[in-house]
């Protein structure tokens, strides 16, 4: 393991952890020793006491995979045709080359793909680098290293063993294992929606214990939504549990954007910027071609539609050029409350 340039502490006794040997940290105070795995250091300790949570953890790594997979499947490429699927790599590969770094050409040519990333970088502009924390980090986001010293948490020390991060914590997110005061930024990816309610009371007071003073937060949150479609799912409560809170890796903390940002505030941070999104057109498929599309003739067009469009990738890519120009005034105009998903940064006062 590298120098740590951060200070780890027992979740316990909050006494800083001392080396023991290249494997091993221990806690000075009450001797709990911590595994070393490179540059993972895992406090799960008794894995017996939190098999439970643990359990449900890799769970929903598993169906978050599952569902990543699903999604990208949605958008394969299906022409048979060699030449165009030729001529189809080589624009691919400009469009990477050429555009992807100029946020304005990228957004306009890939916005459902590119929001997320592009949010992040408008977020660290002209930031100073620091210490950065990302929650639930699972593989992590390369993204963060250009900006600080990364640090990544996740329960899953699978998935952390393929991150990029300077330090990486299989530990319990209720029990951050860093002193006060760390962090000069905090950032999540679809990660706050699945704290459970009763949990989130001693989430939020450790993300306020281990953030500087005047440092910023920084979540992309997926939410629930007053918008037609999540008023309709809304209308059948069975089927909105199994396909838009569970199916998706157990959303148990989702909620409306105006009711995350004042239960934010209420813990002594400030809104500083908000990002109103709805759902990627994929998202339509992933969570509606089930039995919610035979309770609306509507929903089911909508879902036919999107199915037999992107199974052309090539047309799909052009269509969404055009969709994505709507989407984006929409999106400015339409009430906080009708997002699906959205982006916030707060300022720790």
């Amino acid at each position: 393991m590298e120098e740590c340039k951060i200070n780890l502490i027992c979740p316990e006794c909050k006494k800083i952890l001392r080396r023991r040997d290249s494997g091993t940290l221990e806690c000075p105070a009450c001797k709990t020793l911590f595994a070393v795995e490179g540059n993972i250091v895992s406090f799960l300790g008794n894995k017996g006491a939190i098999a439970q949570d643990l359990n449900y953890y890799q769970q929903w790594q598993e169906q978050a995979d599952a569902t990543s997979k699903q999604a990208e499947n949605y958008r394969k490429y299906f022409y048979s045709h060699a030449r165009l699927r030729n001529i189809y790599a080589r624009l691919k590969k400009f469009f990477h080359a050429k555009i992807k770094e100029n946020s304005t050409l990228y957004l306009l040519a890939d916005y459902f793909v590119a929001r997320k990333d592009i949010f992040f970088k408008d977020f660290f502009k002209a930031k100073p680098s620091g210490f950065i924390l990302d929650l639930g980090c699972g593989r992590g986001n390369d993204l963060f290293n250009r900006f600080g010293y990364s640090v990544g948490i996740d329960f899953n020390i699978d998935v952390l063993r393929e991150s990029s991060y300077n330090l990486l914590i299989q530990g319990d997110i209720l029990k951050l294992p860093f002193e006060d005061g760390q962090f000069d930024y905090i950032v999540s990816t679809d990660f706050l929606e699945h704290i459970p309610f009763a949990r989130q009371d001693i989430f939020y007071r450790e993300l306020k214990r281990v953030l500087k003073k005047g440092g910023y937060m920084a979540h992309f949150v997926t939410t629930d939504s007053r918008i037609f479609w999540f008023r309709f799912a809304h209308r059948f409560p069975e089927l909105f549990q199994k396909h838009l809170i569970k199916a998706i890796g157990g959303h148990y903390g989702l909620e409306f954007p105006s009711r995350l940002i004042k239960k934010v505030e209420g813990y002594g941070f400030k809104l500083v910027h908000k990002q109103k999104m709805l759902w990627e057109p994929w998202e339509f498929i992933l969570r509606f071609d089930n039995e919610y599309k035979e309770k609306s003739r509507q929903i089911k067009f909508i879902v036919n539609f999107m199915r037999r469009l992107m199974k052309h990738d090539f047309i799909f890519h052009l269509v969404t050029i055009v969709v994505s120009i709507f989407v984006r005034i929409y999106e400015a105009l339409m009430p906080v409350d009708f997002s699906n998903k959205i982006g916030v940064v707060f300022k720790n006062l």
